[in-house]
């Protein structure tokens, strides 16, 4: 029987405490259908790498490569986290090592114009009995963020279509990876038929017993390993059966997870950063960094929440350990500028979510912590109802600049700075590792 065996994963998010008994039961089926004659592939739908375990920080992903060849895949895309969780040199050789292949069909490196070297935009994989399959992969489109780091990533629509005139005749079926969540995926069934699997990553979703619409087959596998996927593709009719399995990791594959994330806390905390007069308490950190920002990128005013400050006390010692213990989220410092008149509607926003936001617990977005918030600014006042600038009454139509995280864009609690605010992105390295830069400058010029 001519049958193609799926193998699926998603979401992994550097979340390694299921991964060895993940990786024996990948290995297992591929050996006991392999064994049946069919042919087996095994695929991950993105967001494998997250900066926010310290082992993956320090090897810039290569350790989560390393893990994708132990199984081993065969295909991959990207999610946003390896993505815009990178610098461009970062990501131009994050699968130097990996030995399946990378596939991203909506990536285009500004410079070259071209699909970058390290995937394929779409790869061709020919069955035992010479079927052809085109494999795609889309990752979700943050425009704001990758045109910054030298990256156009367009949308579906434009990508598929493109893909579709080009392979059509290359190829007898195609499966699509999507990093971009169910409703899209679901969108690109209605749209584009002529894709017959579409394994789908990015919202988190579980799609226990798969899902069809007109001829498409869709898959997910939630996240975090916690489960994958099983697709039965028979080449001769189409149909696919699919489910998905429950990961059962044991107190070894536990005790494994913690040595990798020690591992990584020892290496970090190897590169010193700097050394303060004395510790400090998470507030007063926080308005220092404010001060340091505020300096160095030469605007008058910052907001930060502290929510986003994970150590209660700071240690006089600052580490790259530290900083990513405090900081270990994947957001870049945001130049803010606008007139009076929207500045004054973005403070409306503060004041009228503050109370909700101090205590909201917040989930993605870029965001590692726990909890929001309180707001704290420097730079600015608010006495009695009236909020000043630098001490003065804010004019309608003067030009204000102020500076936060791109966090601040995407969340809608403060929907102005996107509809009126004219942006400026810094994609020089994560908020932690700007604190860090400016720390160890401030601390050198100290010593002179």
């Amino acid at each position: 029987m001519a049958e193609l065996v799926i193998l699926h994963t998603n979401d992994m998010h550097s979340r390694f405490e299921n991964f060895y008994a993940l990786k024996k039961e990948l290995k297992q089926l591929k050996k006991k259908y392999e064994q049946q004659n069919k042919e087996v592939l095994i695929i991950d739908a993105g967001d494998f790498c997250d900066r926010v375990h310290p082992l993956t920080e320090y090897t810039n992903g290569q350790f989560n490569v390393a893990l994708f060849n132990e199984v081993p895949y065969d295909f991959v895309t990207i999610g946003n986290n390896e993505g815009l969780g990178n610098t461009k040199d970062q990501l131009n050789h994050l699968y130097d090592q990996f030995q399946g292949q990378c596939v991203v069909s909506n990536i285009v490196d500004l410079q070259t114009k071209r699909c970058p070297s390290w995937a394929k935009r779409c790869a061709i994989y020919t069955t035992k009995t010479n079927k052809k399959i085109g494999i795609i992969g889309l990752t979700a489109p943050f425009p704001m963020s990758y045109v910054p780091l030298g990256w156009y990533v367009s949308y579906y629509q434009e990508s598929l279509t493109a893909i579709y005139q080009q392979y059509r005749h290359k190829v007898d079926e195609f499966i699509l990876i999507s990093h971009l969540g169910l409703p899209d995926d679901r969108a690109i069934a209605e749209q584009f038929p002529w894709i017959r699997i579409i394994i789908g990553g990015h919202t988190h979703h579980l799609l226990e017993n798969g899902e069809k619409i007109n001829h498409t087959y869709l898959a997910a596998a939630q996240k975090w390993g916690r489960y994958f996927g099983e697709i039965h593709w028979d080449l001769v009719t189409n149909h696919c059966q699919i489910q998905t399995h429950l990961v059962t990791p044991s107190t070894t594959d536990f005790d494994w997870a913690q040595q990798q994330k020690t591992k990584g806390q020892q290496k970090l905390a190897q590169q010193y950063v700097a050394t303060l007069p004395d510790s400090m308490m998470r507030k007063d950190f926080l308005l220092k960094i404010e001060q340091l920002l505020m300096q160095a990128y030469k605007v008058p005013v910052c907001f930060l929440n502290e929510g986003l400050f994970l150590l209660d006390e700071i240690p006089a010692t600052i580490t790259r350990q530290t900083m990513h213990a405090c900081l270990p989220h994947p957001m870049h410092v945001l130049e803010v500028e606008m007139l009076g008149s929207d500045l004054r509607r973005f403070l409306f926003e503060i004041e009228k979510n503050r109370a909700f936001l101090r205590h909201f617990h917040l989930v993605g977005m870029g965001f590692r912590g726990k909890i929001f918030g309180e707001i704290f600014h420097c730079g600015a006042q608010y006495k009695q109802g009236q909020w000043l600038w630098q001490g003065s009454e804010i004019e309608d139509t003067k030009i204000y600049r102020f500076i936060t995280v791109d966090h601040y864009y995407f969340i809608p609690f403060f929907p102005t700075i996107a509809y009126s605010g004219k942006v400026s992105l810094h994609m020089n390295g994560f908020l932690r590792d700007v604190c860090a830069d400016l720390l160890q400058k401030e601390n050198d010029y100290e010593q002179r």
